[in-house]
C-alpha cells in the first residue's frame, strides 16, 4: 500500500540503493536521508549529500528535492527499446550548497534531468540535463572574489558542468559569466567573465586539495 511504501520500501530499500548506485557512478560517497512519494506520484528526497573525494566533508548538498517524473514518457521509451530506459525528470532543488575549498556556492534551482538506464548493465547509468539557477552566490572565487545574484542556465552530464549565459554581480557591477568544469575526480575549471570595462579569463585545476592557477588574463577595454 501507499502507507507501507513510504514507511518501509522507499526509506529502507530504495534510498540506500540509490545512494549506493550514485556513489559508484560519481566515484564519491553519496547519501540520502530519506525518500517519500505523494499520492500524485511526486517524489520528495530529503537532504541528498555528495561528499568530498576522501568521504569526510560535504562537497554538494541540498535541503530537499521535489521530483516530478514523466511516467508516460519513461514507459514509452521502454516500449520502444526494451534494453534502454529513459527517465525524464523535473526537479525543484531547494537550498543547494557546494563547497570545494576555497570556493563556496549557494543557490536555488529547477533541474531538467534525463536519466538513461541500460537494463542489461545496471551499473551503466548516464545522465544529462540543465539547471535553471536563481539566487546563486559564489564566494572566494580566485582573483574575482565574490559573485552574487547569479541567474542563468547550467548544462551538465556525467562528468562535466558548463554554462554560457550566467549573469551576476561582482563588487556591485553587472557581470556576464561562462565556465566549464571537467572531471569531478580531478576538477579543471575554465571561466570567462565580462565586467565592463574589464574582461577576465581564468583556468585552474584542483588535485588532491591543491588549487593550481594555470592561466589568468585580464584585459581592460
Amino acid at each position: 500500500s501507499y502507507f507501507l511504501c513510504n514507511l518501509f520500501l522507499l526509506p529502507k530499500i530504495v534510498a540506500p540503493r540509490v545512494s549506493e548506485e550514485l556513489s559508484k557512478q560519481l566515484n564519491r560517497k553519496f547519501t540520502i536521508q530519506t525518500i517519500s512519494i505523494t499520492p500524485r506520484g511526486i517524489i520528495h528526497v530529503k537532504e541528498p549529500v555528495l561528499y568530498s573525494e576522501d568521504g569526510k566533508n560535504q562537497f554538494a548538498a541540498c535541503k530537499n528535492l521535489i521530483v516530478k517524473c514523466q511516467y508516460a514518457a519513461a514507459f514509452k521509451s521502454w516500449r520502444t527499446n526494451r534494453n534502454i530506459l529513459d527517465i525524464p525528470l523535473e526537479i525543484q532543488a531547494n537550498n543547494i550548497a557546494l563547497k570545494q575549498a576555497p570556493v563556496a556556492i549557494n543557490a536555488q534551482g529547477l533541474i531538467n534531468l534525463l536519466i538513461k538506464l541500460d537494463l542489461k548493465n545496471r551499473e551503466n547509468i548516464a545522465f544529462e540535463g540543465d539547471i535553471q539557477l536563481s539566487e546563486m552566490n559564489i564566494e572566494n572565487v580566485p582573483i574575482l572574489g565574490s559573485i552574487k545574484d547569479i541567474a542563468g542556465t547550467v548544462n551538465f552530464e556525467n562528468n562535466s558542468v558548463s554554462s554560457q549565459d550566467l549573469q551576476g554581480t561582482i563588487n556591485g557591477e553587472t557581470a556576464a559569466l561562462d565556465f566549464k568544469l571537467n572531471d569531478f575526480k580531478n576538477p579543471t575549471l575554465q571561466m570567462h567573465a565580462k565586467l565592463s570595462p574589464l574582461e577576465l579569463a581564468l583556468a585552474c585545476s584542483l588535485e588532491k586539495g591543491s588549487l593550481t592557477i594555470k592561466n589568468f588574463d585580464a584585459v581592460y577595454n
